[in-house]
């Protein structure tokens, strides 16, 4: 998952996890909201809103709510070394950069 600038990516990560979703970001003192708002999958895929809390500096402690229901098991999500600030460049068919506005 990449986030960065409010914006949100995340894609499947095995042949059966075969999806990449994006999003927003919307945070407010300690609590973390991932709203993904469009996917592209070759199966059925119901869109993620994680909500998190705020664990510490490079940590949120998350649980997922989606078209299916809410899922009972929290999870980590951890910012892992120095992320470059574009790591998934490879998923800008299916969330685009957004433009800068022309001056």
């Amino acid at each position: 998952m990449a986030i960065q600038a409010a914006r949100a990516r995340q894609r499947g990560r095995s042949p059966l996890q075969d999806y990449a979703q994006c999003g927003h970001v919307v945070t407010a003192g300690g609590k973390v909201e991932i709203v993904f708002t469009s996917v592209k999958s070759n199966h059925g895929y119901s869109i993620d809103h994680f909500y998190c809390t705020v664990q510490s500096e490079s940590a949120l402690r998350c649980f997922n709510i989606d078209g299916i229901g809410k899922e009972d098991d929290l999870f980590r999500i951890e910012r892992i070394g120095r992320t470059p600030a574009s790591p998934d460049r490879h998923m800008d068919d299916v969330c685009p950069a957004r433009e800068r506005p022309q001056v």
